[in-house]
């Protein structure tokens, strides 16, 4: 088995993810942060790890390493030319087609996130509030409010950390393409640096209270009354 799970609904690759390890209880966890190609060779020896009944599991190869370095090309040589080798392979993104195209003979599940909900992101901006509630309700219709509420929360993180220079020392904004860094740094200016740390105050309260089971609240009715106060 070779499979790969990515996608930018990272919550559902994260479920579909612990369901595979579930499926294999005798199973290895690997960081792909910093993975050398001679630990998998070592392993290659033991002939139990590449049994039927155990997996190797991999976390964040691609999103953690420079896909062009020699250690990064002999590991994926490793995976392509190895075929009694059971791994799986979990991404915290959406992996590029050319990425995808690295690997030979793997399963590729891709989970993503609805366009509306990007376009919903987008519009976020104070004085937009009923043109958000309105895109929010549409995308009840279809997204778990949890995904929801995650990218909202999501989204107020990264304005907060494109202020300035301070993305240089954040791996979320440091991965992101020019183009996107370009853009949220447009989306920012909608907002001054004390309207974001209190909305995302108020965010972390919602889910606070949510998490800890301190509120009689719906949560797509604290997103309401969020989006409202914007």
């Amino acid at each position: 088995m070779k499979l790969i799970i990515h996608g930018s609904d990272i919550e559902k690759t994260r479920d579909y993810y612990f369901g595979k390890k579930n499926e294999y209880p005798e199973h290895l966890i690997l960081n792909g942060e910093g993975l050398i190609y001679d630990t998998l060779f070592q392993l290659s020896k033991n002939k139990s790890i590449f049994s039927d009944e155990k997996v190797i599991f991999i976390e964040n190869l691609f999103t953690k390493n420079k896909v062009t370095s020699a250690e990064f090309k002999q590991i994926i040589d490793f995976f392509n030319v190895t075929n009694d080798l059971n791994v799986v392979l979990w991404e915290g993104s959406e992996l590029s087609k050319p990425a995808i195209s690295k690997l030979n003979n793997f399963e590729v599940i891709n989970f993503n996130v609805p366009q509306k909900l990007f376009t919903f992101l987008d519009q976020l901006r104070p004085g937009n509030s009923k043109q958000l509630i309105g895109i929010f309700h549409e995308l009840r219709a279809k997204q778990e409010d949890e995904l929801i509420f995650f990218m909202l929360v999501r989204q107020f993180r990264l304005y907060l950390q494109s202020l300035g220079d301070y993305h240089n020392q954040i791996d979320e904004t440091k991965r992101m393409a020019p183009w996107q860094l370009s853009k949220l740094r447009s989306q920012v200016k909608n907002f001054n640096k004390e309207q974001l740390i209190h909305f995302y105050g108020q965010l972390f309260d919602i889910e606070l209270k949510s998490k800890t089971g301190k509120t009689s609240v719906p949560l797509h009715i604290s997103i309401d009354f969020f989006l409202s106060g914007l």
